[in-house]
């Protein structure tokens, strides 16, 4: 599975801090809203990001990515767009998951801004990642999750990972 996306520089964002259960988000998996550290840190991947020259900017439609793609807004200037695709892995087969991921990259193909802000969920930016980089994404290298506030940057199938938490 190849994407036509080598020459460009993608951003993955990971929302803010939005829990602080260690077990996770219990009922609130689909509405948790960012806590005032999540604030904190998507302002500072803000200012990250504002260095980042024209870019395509979309984010998952639920609330903490929503309230972290609008931080981003106020503090950079870049709007986004919204794409149900990019939203949480939550009661779903990991096939019809991996289905929508590269749905969503292959459509990511067609843009022709070399620049990509993704505000999305921690198992979204690791299918991405491994799909651009081997090609495949397997149920377990979903551990391989970013920290809330997080950046994964991924330029020439290389990436390394930002942190603002």
């Amino acid at each position: 599975m190849q994407f036509n996306l080598n020459y460009k520089n993608i951003y993955l964002v990971r929302h803010g801090l939005s829990t602080l259960n260690k077990r996770g988000y219990g009922r609130k998996k689909l509405t948790a809203d960012l806590l005032p550290q999540g604030v904190i840190e998507a302002e500072k991947a803000a200012r990250y990001l504002k260095t980042v020259p024209d870019s395509y900017n979309v984010s998952s439609d639920l609330p903490r990515c929503k309230q972290t793609a609008e931080i981003i807004t106020r503090i950079t200037g870049k709007s986004f767009h919204y794409d149900k695709r990019l939203t949480e892995y939550y009661h779903e087969a990991f096939t019809d998951f991996k289905k929508r991921v590269i749905a969503f990259l292959e459509g990511l193909s067609l843009i022709p801004e070399n620049n990509i802000i993704i505000c999305t969920h921690a198992a979204v930016i690791v299918a991405i990642k491994y799909l651009i980089i081997e090609h495949k994404v397997i149920f377990k290298n979903l551990s391989d999750e970013p920290l809330e506030g997080e950046i994964v940057v991924i330029k020439n199938k290389e990436f390394e990972r930002i942190s603002f938490s």
